[in-house]
């Protein structure tokens, strides 16, 4: 068994009768790299590529769920599948947003004053080139607010909402007031304050700074 070595990487070199060729195959990987050529000065050639493809190969897999958002913009893939994704997302929700009010193509184009042509553009994830005005005329067509906004996250961010507003307390009315007051009272670990106890409660007073001291 011949072997050639380029790099830390070792190829096993047979000659195929059948093929009438150098056939090799890369050694002490968990994956299948082979190679072939006619003669050996291109065999060393296309062994070295074999490898060097394999190191990319491993290296973009090493990328697959840890560090993906730096393998796109090494490549230079970051803005261009943000918006694919963004674009995907806005045609989602403008499809289902069709469907739920009846609203065919014809109809948005109507609604719209565009062409189908335009509609299709404008239903394509992949078709990114789409006029902001484009967007909010879509939007107004099926009556939902279009709502851009920064955020965290840039792809699949979802839509920013206002706070809630806060509640008023719910008082309690005169039958609810009476329940509750029989529950305490009947509780033996709740029992109510006596005269003599509520005049001894001192109600508390906002202090500011250090605490007096009683000695003088």
């Amino acid at each position: 068994m011949n072997l050639m070595n380029y790099k830390s990487y070792s190829a096993r070199i047979e000659y195929s009768d059948v093929d009438g060729c150098f056939v090799g195959h890369v050694v002490g990987i968990p994956d299948v790299v082979g190679f072939h050529a006619e003669s050996v000065t291109e065999l060393r050639a296309a062994f070295e590529e074999a490898v060097e493809e394999y190191l990319v190969i491993r290296t973009n897999r090493n990328h697959i769920g840890s560090d993906f958002d730096d393998f796109l913009a090494a490549n230079g893939l970051r803005e261009e599948v943000a918006a694919v994704a963004i674009k995907y997302a806005f045609a989602q929700q403008l499809v289902g947003a069709m469907k739920e009010r009846g609203v065919t193509r014809l109809e948005m184009a109507r609604r719209m004053n565009t062409s189908r042509a335009a509609i299709s553009r404008l239903l394509d994830a992949k078709d990114t080139h789409v006029a902001l005005a484009m967007l909010v005329k879509a939007s107004i067509a099926v009556g939902l607010p279009l709502q851009v906004g920064l955020g965290a996250s840039v792809v699949g961010q979802p839509a920013m909402r206002r706070a809630p507003k806060r509640s008023r307390p719910k008082m309690p009315s005169v039958a609810e007031d009476r329940a509750i007051t029989a529950s305490a009272k009947s509780d033996p670990d709740a029992r109510p304050l006596t005269d003599k106890q509520l005049k001894a409660m001192v109600p508390m007073k906002a202090l500011r700074g250090r605490p007096q001291s009683k000695k003088r």
